[in-house]
């Protein structure tokens, strides 16, 4: 996580790690399974050059409409290379129809994401998107679609119940094996 300004310092992220925060960078490079994402969760980033290679990973949040508070970006006054990296958008709340978020802003950006020519239509979590690239920026355009439900609090909430379950029924077998017998003397 970087939340301050290290403009003089280089960062290379190496395969399973991730660069976040919302602090500023120099020059970023992520290799191959390598993941940027910005901010907090969500929020804004501030690099030199950023460098992505094939295989590496743009994690991009969407939980709201403003950039920063609401969704992921990542600025630089210089250049941005998306070297084919692999675009994963996670959204968390329902867009209205029509809403831009501008994901990368940059003096130059060149390349596309992998799969993702200009103008290209996807799905993430329910919600359809547009990409558009442009010589300074990076756009995803909600089209339309309802956000699913991830199932994800109630499945945790039915392994948590599970476990309890699964604790106290092993607790009573314990009790039940330790516990001395005792006499009734008559």
């Amino acid at each position: 996580s970087v939340n301050a300004n290290l403009a003089a310092t280089t960062i290379v992220v190496e395969g399973g790690g991730t660069l976040k925060g919302i602090g500023t960078t120099g020059n970023v490079t992520l290799n191959s399974a390598g993941n940027i994402n910005a901010g907090n969760s969500p929020g804004c980033i501030t690099v030199g050059d950023l460098n992505l290679t094939n295989g590496s990973i743009f994690t991009q949040e969407i939980a709201g409409s403003v950039a920063c508070s609401g969704y992921d970006r990542v600025s630089t006054s210089s250049s941005v290379q998306l070297g084919n990296a692999t675009l994963n958008v996670v959204p968390s709340y329902q867009p209205t129809v029509g809403s831009v978020f501008t994901i990368v802003q940059a003096d130059t950006v060149t390349g596309t994401f992998n799969g993702l020519p200009n103008g290209s239509k996807f799905t993430s979590n329910g919600l359809e998107f547009q990409i558009n690239y442009s010589s300074n920026q990076v756009t995803l355009t909600f089209l339309g679609g309802t956000l699913a439900a991830t199932g994800q609090n109630s499945n945790q909430i039915a392994l948590l119940a599970l476990t309890v379950l699964v604790i106290s029924l092993l607790g009573l077998g314990v009790e039940r094996i330790t516990r001395k017998p005792f006499k009734i003397n008559a």
